[in-house]
């Protein structure tokens, strides 16, 4: 949770609105919730994220992912949301993560 709400500060310092999910609900449910409502882009954290220092940015059009470093992930998503980035040029950087 502590990670999750320093991501949301950082995003919301960058001046993009958020939504915090921290419900015990699946990811599955928890991406066609924000694809319902129009969420361009979704950030998860999961267990890995304390080994890697990483965690998982959704594409909602694509349905692909990401794998991107905590600290990067005010910069890409605010790039991602003002058009000044693709999602498919984030593809290239990072690489598709498949599970």
């Amino acid at each position: 949770q502590k990670t999750a709400k320093q991501i949301r500060q950082a995003l919301v310092e960058e001046g993009l609105s958020v939504q915090l999910d921290l419900g015990t609900t699946t990811i599955g449910r928890k991406y066609a919730k924000a694809d319902e409502v129009g969420i361009p882009y979704c950030v998860s954290i999961d267990d890995d994220t304390k080994n890697d220092g990483k965690v998982t940015i959704r594409d909602r059009d694509s349905w692909k992912q990401v794998r991107v470093r905590i600290e990067e992930i005010p910069d890409v998503i605010r790039q991602l949301c003002r058009l000044k980035l693709s999602f498919e040029a984030c593809l290239k950087k990072y690489g598709e993560f498949k599970l």
